[in-house]
């Protein structure tokens, strides 16, 4: 019976003593990576345990932004550490654990910076081409303007000086008050959305006006067309889908364009619709026969506002000296605040007074413009435009006011506007052109 119990802790012994040996330690590795010339920390460096002799990556880390880092592995066999970061040469470092040991310090480990050298780099741009003359500066449209353009509206953001805002308004070197032109036809801002960009031969730019343009007008922008017209039908739609109901930002339009021959049709139409919520507070204090008084007001609104602008036109050139086009612009639109108002007065006896109101705005508005425009060539240095428009605009608001006004019972305030306006326009021009530098240029507008 003795015997077998020694020989039974012999091999409880032998078994414990064989666990031991097989059993694999874990092994902490540190250190921190520095510069080799600055002795600074290097931080963020990539750092990579990989296995002997096929390179595996074993555990990945990366240094702290002081450069420290700390890694555990388990032992097992031989190993690579390997740092690397961007700007600095990888360094390997051999890892061969022998015996019993459960960390491992490499203290302060330096990379040299790499240095990398580039052959010449040449930039390569293409400006927009541009001709100055005496009162006007002419910009060529290139086919990489025409790539990045969906529209004539698109186009004229390429050309210095020219800015386009949010709400889509043009201003010439800052300045809002220009006219536009198309074609040497007076067109509003709206009407380059149905422009075709591979129509577009180039813009002219004046920003001295002469005496044939009111004297408020600070600079012109004219879009000058291609001769050539292909024959066929054109267009495009764009629907500006907003993300949120609650803020709605949106400019959809469309444009149609058939040609045929001497003799080209187009209509299009422009949007722009903007719904947003208004709330403002405001509250005063003020000395009334030397007492303390105060006025608040609170509104909660929505702002709506609508346009929709509609284009048709057609354009006709016929005995090759003459020029025939028919404009007419259509837009109605509107814009209305509705919602809630409160205003509040407390005076110094504790007497309030005030009113609480919904307001609920109609507002309906319609303006149009038709234009006829003439012009004839008598030689390549002769000519004579005329330019008939109509502008006409018809209005109507309506505010109602519903609720309590100043301690009175509930009642109903209508404000109720209309308004109309007419007017037109008669514009003849004559251009004599004497030699490259010298124009005669006389005309009547009534």
């Amino acid at each position: 019976m003795k015997h077998q119990l020694e020989i039974i802790i012999f091999l409880a012994c032998f078994c414990l003593s064989s666990l031991h040996i097989q059993a694999k330690t874990t092994i902490n590795i540190s250190g921190s990576i520095r510069d080799e010339e600055s002795t600074e920390s290097i931080p963020f460096s990539n750092i990579a345990i990989l296995r002997l002799p096929d390179s595996t990556l074993i555990k990945g880390s990366s240094s702290d932004f002081n450069g420290n880092f700390s890694i555990n592995i388990t032992n097992s066999g031989s190993n690579i550490l390997r740092i690397s970061v961007i700007g600095y040469e990888s360094k390997s470092i051999a890892l061969d654990f022998q015996g019993s040991i459960d960390s491992l310090k490499l203290g302060n480990v330096y990379l040299k910076q790499k240095a990398i050298l580039l052959d010449e780099i040449v930039t390569i741009g293409e400006q927009i081409k541009a001709k100055s003359e005496s009162n006007k500066t002419t910009y060529y449209i290139n086919k990489k303007i025409t790539d990045a353009s969906n529209t004539g509206m698109d186009v004229i953001k390429h050309v210095p000086g020219i800015q386009v805002d949010l709400m889509q308004n043009i201003s010439l070197d800052g300045n809002q008050n220009i006219s536009i032109l198309v074609d040497g036809k007076e067109r509003d801002r709206h009407f380059l959305s149905q422009i075709d960009v591979s129509k577009i031969d180039k813009l002219e730019v004046i920003r001295s006006p002469g005496s044939e343009y009111d004297a408020n007008i600070t600079g012109i922008i004219n879009i000058v067309s291609k001769n050539k017209e292909e024959s066929g039908i054109n267009g495009q739609l764009l629907l500006d889908i907003p993300a949120s109901g609650k803020e709605i930002y949106s400019f959809p339009n469309y444009n149609i364009t058939y040609c045929i021959k001497n003799l080209s049709i187009y209509t299009s139409y422009n949007g722009e619709l903007n719904y947003f919520d208004i709330e403002e507070y405001k509250f005063w204090r003020f000395l009334n026969h030397d007492n303390l008084d105060y006025y608040q007001s609170t509104y909660k609104l929505r702002q709506k506002n609508e346009s929709h602008r509609f284009h048709f036109g057609v354009d006709y050139l016929f005995k090759n000296n003459n020029e025939l086009g028919i404009y007419v612009n259509l837009n109605p639109y509107s814009s209305e605040l509705d919602g809630n108002i409160e205003s509040i007065v407390n005076f110094s006896n504790n007497h309030f007074s005030g009113y609480n109101a919904n307001k609920d705005d109609t507002d309906k508005n319609l303006s149009h413009f038709i234009s006829f425009f003439y012009k004839h060539h008598f030689n390549s240095k002769n000519e004579l435009s005329a330019d008939f428009s109509l502008y006409g605009l018809n209005a109507e608001n309506l505010t109602t006011y519903i609720g309590n006004f100043y301690n009175t019972e509930q009642n109903i305030i209508n404000n109720d506007i209309e308004a109309s306006q007419h007017k037109m326009n008669l514009k003849i021009d004559v251009k004599t052109t004497i030699n490259e530098k010298m124009v005669l240029k006389s005309g009547l507008k009534i």
